[in-house]
């Protein structure tokens, strides 16, 4: 039993490719995830809706914005500091492997 399921497991890797190319592909993207931190996120709601594609949620402390472009980062940087918040990360936004086999 266990070698059938290993080989499942290579025929899926064969057809998909090496793990490291599908996550590689997933960032093909540019969606991006910036968390600041020090912010009321409803007083900053309006001014983040206004960038094309963007979105925030509440996140303890601050708040985590969700852009489609890099260049849209440096507008939320502006955003941020005029409500008074700072930066805490911006990370690039990628599948889980369960949205990849799914």
């Amino acid at each position: 039993m266990q070698t059938l399921t290993t080989g499942r497991l290579m025929v899926i890797f064969l057809l998909l490719g090496k793990l490291s190319e599908l996550l590689t592909d997933q960032t093909a993207s540019n969606t991006l995830e910036v968390t600041v931190q020090n912010v009321d996120s409803e007083e900053m709601r309006d001014a983040i809706e206004l960038i094309g594609g963007a979105s925030i949620a509440r996140n303890p402390g601050g708040a985590t914005i969700a852009v489609v472009d890099g260049e849209d980062v440096d507008a939320v940087l502006k955003i941020t500091r005029a409500h008074g918040g700072k930066l805490a990360s911006i990370e690039p936004v990628r599948k889980s492997l369960e949205d990849l086999f799914v």
